[in-house]
């Protein structure tokens, strides 16, 4: 019997009958090498199971008959998309954070054939417009929660950033390649409404090979629980305190982190139509690479660079930088490109590189030292859904937004004012949120005694309790 000590209860869990996860999980206890190769290599695979189930209906030629109140197919599909991912983050926000290690295997299996068959079940049939997009919405609201069940497997680690990493390796590169691989399928014969589900079938054992790794990862270690601090079930209760106490440090990051989020999910879902107009061409498999793989990879780089740092006040302010320093490069990007300086090809990677550092924060590791940084026990997976559903928000506006704007020849000028008030929003919001977020680090770390709340959520300081903490330092030292 190996104890379970990762929630607030503890619980048994028999290995015994499950002979070779034993041997897994007994494995990477005794090699730190392995312990950061296996579960990196079954993140990723993993979540990109659900790129694999929701990208490649983008691909799909939808018939001009397939108009619901003068609205195309296509764009039907976006708004379920999104609405349904948003829909979603709010049972996760309430149930996620309070399934057990012993849940967790049983609850991503439902989930993820949940979303395989919504998402590219009822795609072949012909005509039912209404139904697919109904079955994209539920499958959404399902493969809305299974990143925030995956994130309770490696948040609390000293090694959380560099599966976080792993995981965005899917982010930054699942989505293209699923296209990229998608049109193949489709080159090769298989008929493009089929290939959706095609698709999903051959990766499906990948999928429950990866799960089955995934769940075989040790328990955080004592010196993971000295250094993140220890992670426990929150009450609901427990969840609105922290969130009021930091409300005013949460709201700009959440402001700037929904507009990030609709720019790039505008970009994504209608990049063929805007990288038509500023390359004066059709696009090419290698300028959807481009636009995301670059940047990916530097992204990823700073975020793998992020786990050396062990003072979670000082990741935070770094991962802050990455935020601000996206935006700052988008920015650049389009000064540069409207005086003719750099190429439209030069623009689109550029744009890409800014999306990737400034999102890559909140792929986890921001909500995860935020935890750690506010000494707070509980769970960063409700930070992780709360946050997207306000970024969904975000994506569900900009896409009203396009819908506003039909004339094919505005995509250019909707991409350039999109990186124009990238950059504004994220600026401020990034620059307040830095302020905020490096007051209460200093506070915190200027006092060893502090006031804790009554839901014992963690360290709430208000600038009152720091001034009476320092009055009452001073008058200490006086004395």
């Amino acid at each position: 019997m190996e104890i379970d000590n990762s929630d607030n209860n503890t619980e048994e869990i028999d290995v015994n009958n499950d002979t070779l996860k034993a041997k897994l999980r007994n494995t990477m206890s005794k090699s730190s090498t392995l312990k950061i190769i296996l579960p990196s290599i079954a993140i990723a695979l993993s979540y990109m199971g659900t790129y694999v189930a929701k990208y490649p209906l983008f691909l799909v030629e939808y018939s001009d008959d397939d108009v619901l109140f003068n609205i195309p197919l296509k764009d039907w599909l976006s708004y379920a998309f999104t609405v349904g991912f948003f829909i979603g983050k709010w049972p996760a926000y309430k149930f996620v954070p309070s399934i057990t290690r012993a849940q967790r295997p049983k609850v991503l299996a439902v989930l993820f054939v949940l979303t395989s068959l919504l998402l590219t079940g009822i795609l072949p049939l012909q005509g039912l417009a209404p139904f697919k997009i109904l079955s994209v919405l539920f499958g959404c609201i399902c493969c809305s929660a299974i990143f925030g069940v995956e994130f309770l497997y490696f948040e609390g680690r000293s090694n959380g950033d560099l599966y976080i990493g792993a995981v965005n390796i899917t982010v930054f590169f699942g989505s293209s390649l699923c296209r990229a691989i998608g049109a193949a399928l489709i080159r090769g014969g298989v008929k493009d409404n089929l290939m959706p589900f095609f698709f999903v079938m051959l990766y499906s054992p990948i999928t429950a090979i990866s799960l089955y790794c995934l769940d075989a990862i040790p328990n955080p270690s004592t010196s993971d629980v000295a250094a993140m601090g220890e992670r426990t079930i929150m009450s609901s209760s427990e969840k609105s305190a922290f969130i009021s106490n930091y409300i005013k440090g949460l709201s700009p990051l959440l402001i700037g982190y929904a507009y990030a989020c609709g720019f790039r999910f505008l970009r994504d879902f209608y990049a063929l139509e805007c990288y038509r107009i500023l390359l004066k061409r059709e696009p090419e498999p290698i300028d959807y690479l481009l636009a995301d793989w670059i940047g990916g990879l530097i992204a990823i780089t700073s975020l793998f660079a992020m786990s050396r740092v062990k003072d979670s006040g000082r990741a935070l302010m770094l991962l802050h930088c990455l935020f601000i320093g996206g935006a700052t490069i988008v920015g650049v990007a389009v000064f540069l490109f409207e005086r003719e300086i750099i190429t439209p090809e030069i623009l689109i990677i550029l744009v890409g590189l800014g999306l990737s550092l400034s999102i890559t924060p909140f792929s986890g590791s921001l909500f995860d030292r935020i935890m750690a940084s506010t000494r707070t026990k509980g769970t960063a997976t409700f930070l992780i859904n709360f946050g997207d559903a306000f970024a969904y928000i975000g994506v569900f506006l900009s896409l009203a937004y396009k819908t506003s704007r039909s004339d094919d020849d505005s995509y250019q000028e909707l991409f350039i004012t999109g990186c124009k008030a990238f950059t504004l929003i994220l600026l401020s919001t990034g620059i307040l949120s830095t302020i905020y977020w490096a007051r209460v680090i200093k506070i915190i770390a200027g006092y060893e005694t502090v006031e804790v709340d009554d839901d014992n959520t963690g360290l709430a300081l208000t600038q009152e309790t720091a001034t009476q903490e320092s009055q009452s330092l001073e008058e200490h030292k006086i004395s």
